[in-house]
């Protein structure tokens, strides 16, 4: 069976430091993997990479067998990622926000998943809240919340 991710020989580096030295690994269908490491070691860069946020300088990054393309609406409706640099549009509610992802990955019922969603992680009092006035707390919450909205088939 063909891994669903697949990284190849990844390479990126700032200026003279190499941050990510060849990184290769599969991930398949239905498994799990957890990305460990001390502060600074590339965890972040590697997904960044990985969800093409960031540009690597050598190696391949295959979704379903083929090159992964950030831009392709395939792609993006197939896979979730909370990096801990999500931006949030500054003039939408935490409720807003969510629906309005719910609606552009086409989940069925976008009000009804968003309710379940701010009930599930507690964050129903903060539902019509911006995004400037959450604690860091919930502020990290925000990038988790994407990740239940829709049923993808890769969450990073």
């Amino acid at each position: 069976m063909r891994p669903l991710l697949e990284v190849h020989g990844l390479t990126r580096e700032f200026n003279d430091l190499v941050v990510l030295d060849a990184v290769s690994f599969d991930l398949h269908s239905g498994h799990q993997a957890a990305l460990t490491g001390p502060n600074g070691s590339g965890k972040t860069t590697l997904l960044r990479c990985v969800v093409g946020a960031d540009i690597q300088d050598d190696g391949d990054v295959l979704f379903d067998g083929k090159r992964l393309v950030e831009s392709d609406p395939k792609v993006r409706a197939a896979m979730a990622c909370a990096l801990d640099d999500a931006d949030f549009f500054a003039e939408l509610s935490v409720v807003e926000h969510l629906e309005l992802l719910a609606r552009a990955h086409g989940v069925p019922e976008p009000g009804e998943v968003v309710e379940e969603v701010l009930s599930e992680l507690d964050l129903e009092d903060q539902r019509d809240q911006l995004p400037v006035t959450l604690s860091s707390r919930q502020l990290i919450r925000g990038p988790l919340l994407l990740l239940f909205l829709a049923a993808v088939q890769l969450y990073l």
